[in-house]
């Protein structure tokens, strides 16, 4: 464990400017998720306030299938996950993966937004408890993994134009541990998602806005 978390120290102190890069691609994409709700059409704001509204009926009135949904939560986390990882073998993979952050970005804040724009004061409670929870493990995650797969592309990059070959084999051993964690958080991430964010929505729904 200790060993762990010197690695980690480690690639936070090398890696910074990754850090920052990411982040700023990934708040760029909050923001532009925030401002794409403010100036949403009002027949697009009232289609997808109709579609939320018959999810949450669905899982007040039927037994959820879970099956069902972890494997679509599943596949819409291998989406993004898959890339971001690919990327890593690849010389270009760098702006790849900014932009996946900021699509990412993009998505929790255009969430959280319409959320609360649409149901006003209990928008901020369903936003809240249906958003945090897995997003407390993938954000986190997720930007761990991308600068992983940033260092690597960088990396793969700078050898093209010098001397020194790329060691891809040598790169992944230094730091499988920390990419096998992540996946076991993504699918930490994704059980939240699945049986504990419609419960929790369920829950609040039933006893305070029923």
């Amino acid at each position: 464990m200790k060993d762990l978390l010197k690695k980690m120290n480690e690639a936070f102190r090398k890696n910074k400017l990754y850090y920052l890069f990411i982040l700023l691609f990934f708040c760029v994409g909050v923001v532009l998720g925030v401002y794409t709700v403010k100036y949403m059409d009002e027949g697009d704001k009232t289609n997808l306030s109709n579609y939320f509204t018959s999810y949450i009926n669905s899982l007040l009135e039927s037994n959820t299938n879970y099956g069902s949904l972890f494997f679509n939560v599943l596949k819409k986390n291998l989406l993004l996950i898959v890339p971001i990882f690919l990327m890593s073998f690849l010389f270009f993979g760098a702006p790849i993966v900014l932009i996946i952050d900021l699509i990412k970005g993009f998505s929790v804040g255009y969430t959280f937004a319409f959320l609360i724009t649409t149901y006003s004061n209990s928008g901020f409670m369903i936003a809240f408890i249906s958003i945090i929870p897995q997003n407390l493990i993938y954000i986190p995650a997720f930007i761990i993994l991308s600068i992983i797969s940033l260092s690597f592309s960088i990396e793969h990059f700078k050898s093209r134009f010098s001397k020194k070959a790329w060691n891809f084999k040598f790169n992944v051993k230094n730091n499988i541990i920390i990419i096998v964690l992540l996946f076991i958080l993504f699918g930490i991430g994704s059980i939240v998602e699945t049986y504990v964010s419609p419960n929790l929505i369920r829950f609040v729904v039933t006893k305070f806005y029923k």
